[in-house]
């Protein structure tokens, strides 16, 4: 087992699990369900006690250069980028007005002004096989911003990456297009919780938060088709999962996880998820036919938006599936070992039993990284990788100093706004040096535990005359959440590991 959670301080976290859940995944997206007192795991990623300019977290400066190489025997490597929670609001439902800097500003602290220029960064960059999406791709399910991302999807899967990467011996499925020699991205997307169905879609262009349209399953099916579901190998009647292979013997499985069929009629997108039982008996019907087409055995892995794992106390009723041990249990039938996820916003990787999970951050929240993959039919070498927002912003001969310096702009928004979530629960009870030595610790905790550098520097911490303060603190609720973020003790943004 590759991490283990200290299940004996359950009874402290459990002031702080309630609220969390009370967030879920801020479904207003900014302004809606927002808890003044708790950053939700919507609201930022972070990096503590990092420099943001070097590569200590694991999180790479470098543009990634991964390769594609025969293995021999079984089938090439192949190689793949995943990105989650990216929550694009098409540009033509924004605008620059005091209503939509309103919403911007009660929200979560994801940095949505920015996210087409974080969505064009990724784009330039991007080199590999294929790019997983884990859901959330939209703000509130708004149909337009649906529409902008399947045509920025199209564009990435019309650039030719064969310059950046040698030539495969093993033709993967759908890399190259029609009339075309050159390799292609090929790009696959799940809903999340705000995607379909969504309520709370609105458009500010007039001035004023108005709604706009949402979108359907069938809507989302056929926006996407050629993103994952006109390819597939199957589909489930009962909801958009789907498989699709990769490879000879290299399948990818789509989880569906959201519950979004009463949506419209509750007036707001339930946040929680589940593997359907209709879905676990198609994924039994998929079992089958993957071993009538690779009777010598599959390499099969899968992605969902919600996770399967529990990864945290914090982060389990309406973060983790509801059905957990059904969902381990199916992916144990079809001998799957990864899946990735995303939802809770920090970047985190727990192996439990047979099955590990890589949860890949928000892209639009510190530390605004991105995972990049490359498999051989038996193991995975996974890393996450910064935006190289600034590198974006230069070569576009673009001028606004908040891109110029995005990852000291970025990660000083987000101890901004964890010192804020203190408010004056410990104001009155501590000297001005012993309120800033609380705020300064609590803001490199707060910054670790969303950039997935939690497990590093534990002593220090404890032993920093901050976390000394906290824990005489008498307020348990953020006692409790100061203490759940030092309860990781393994690395979250690298991983390397057998999947079949």
């Amino acid at each position: 087992m590759k991490k283990k959670k200290n299940l004996m301080r359950m009874t402290v976290l459990y002031v702080v699990l309630l609220m969390f859940t009370l967030t879920g995944c801020n479904q207003g997206g900014s302004g809606a369900n927002v808890l003044e007192a708790l950053p939700s795991a919507e609201m930022q990623d972070n990096d503590a006690n990092i420099d943001p300019t070097t590569n200590d977290s694991g999180a790479g400066n470098e543009q990634f250069e991964l390769t594609t190489s025969e293995l021999s025997g079984v089938h090439t490597h192949l190689t793949a980028t995943i990105i989650s929670d990216i929550h694009q609001l098409a540009p033509e439902l924004r605008a620059d007005n005091p209503v939509f800097e309103t919403f911007l500003a009660s929200g979560d602290g994801k940095l949505l002004k920015y996210s087409t220029e974080l969505l064009e960064a990724i784009k330039e960059a991007l080199n590999t096989d294929i790019l997983i999406v884990s859901g959330d791709l939209t703000t509130n399910g708004e149909l337009r911003s649906h529409e902008w991302l399947a045509n920025y999807f199209h564009e990435i899967e019309a650039i030719d990456i064969s310059d950046s990467k040698s030539e495969s011996n093993n033709k993967i499925s759908g890399t190259e297009s029609v009339g075309s020699t050159g390799k292609h991205t090929r790009v696959y997307v799940i809903p999340g919780n705000h995607d379909v169905n969504n309520p709370y879609a609105r458009t500010f262009v007039s001035g004023k938060q108005e709604v706009t349209d949402t979108v359907s399953a069938e809507d989302f099916a056929r926006i996407y088709g050629d993103f994952g579901y006109d390819e597939a190998l199957s589909r489930d009647p009962s909801s958009l999962s789907y498989v699709v292979r990769l490879a000879d013997d290299f399948y990818l499985v789509m989880l569906d996880t959201c519950i979004y069929e009463d949506n419209l009629s509750l007036g707001y997108p339930v946040t929680g998820g589940e593997l359907r039982a209709s879905t676990i008996s198609w994924l039994r019907d998929v079992d089958a036919q993957i071993k009538a087409l690779s009777p010598e055995g599959a390499t099969i892995i899968s992605s969902s938006h919600h996770n399967l794992l529990s990864h945290s106390p914090v982060h389990d009723r309406g973060f983790v599936i509801d059905n957990i041990q059904d969902g381990i249990d199916i992916l144990d039938t079809l001998g799957i070992k990864l899946n990735f996820s995303g939802h809770i916003h920090t970047q985190d990787i727990i192996s439990e039993g047979n099955i590990t999970e890589i949860v890949t951050g928000s892209l639009l929240q510190y530390a605004q990284t991105y995972g990049v993959a490359t498999f051989t039919a038996e193991n995975i070498d996974y890393h996450t990788q910064w935006v190289n927002m600034e590198g974006y912003a230069l070569s576009h001969h673009i001028e606004d100093p908040f891109l110029l310096n995005f990852k000291t702009s970025a990660r000083a928004i987000f101890r901004e706004n964890s010192v804020a979530l203190i408010g004056n629960r410990v104001e009155n009870k501590r000297t001005p040096a012993e309120l800033e030595a609380m705020k300064s610790v609590f803001a490199d905790l707060n910054e670790a535990y969303f950039a997935g550098t939690d497990s590093e520097n534990h002593e220090k911490i404890k032993a920093s005359e901050g976390y000394m303060l906290w824990m005489k603190e008498t307020e348990g609720f953020l006692k409790g959440y100061v203490e759940s973020m030092l309860l990781d003790d393994s690395p979250d943004n690298q991983y390397s590991g057998e999947i079949r």
